[in-house]
């Protein structure tokens, strides 16, 4: 299965879009992507989209409902304070905020 990337605008006054572009398919099905643009300041920064579309109901394959989940993980980011020598390490991911939207689609 061929993926493309996503183009998505953010919901600001003057909106910017932020592509993601395909990574891999996992073992579940899974379809992820990757912030590419903007260009992320760090790529442990670069916020992620993971798509899984799955039968509604497995029991009834044929009825053309499909159960669609899309969530968007955010990495938030901190930067730790020097060491004895004086040195700052790299930014590091403090937490990842995200969201998930899961939506029942037909195709009748």
């Amino acid at each position: 299965m061929a993926f493309t990337a996503i183009t998505v605008n953010d919901g600001k006054n003057t909106p910017v879009a932020h592509t993601f572009t395909p990574l891999m398919i996992d073992g579940n099905g899974v379809q992820w992507f990757q912030e590419t643009s903007p260009v992320p300041a760090n790529i442990r920064a670069a916020r992620r989209m993971a798509i899984s579309l799955k039968r509604a109901d497995p029991s009834k394959p044929l009825d053309g409902r499909a159960r669609v989940r899309i969530t968007v993980y955010h990495p938030v980011m901190e930067t730790l304070a020097p060491n004895a020598s004086g040195i700052t390490p790299p930014p590091t991911v403090a937490y990842e905020d995200g969201e998930s939207h899961e939506s029942i689609v037909t195709g009748k």
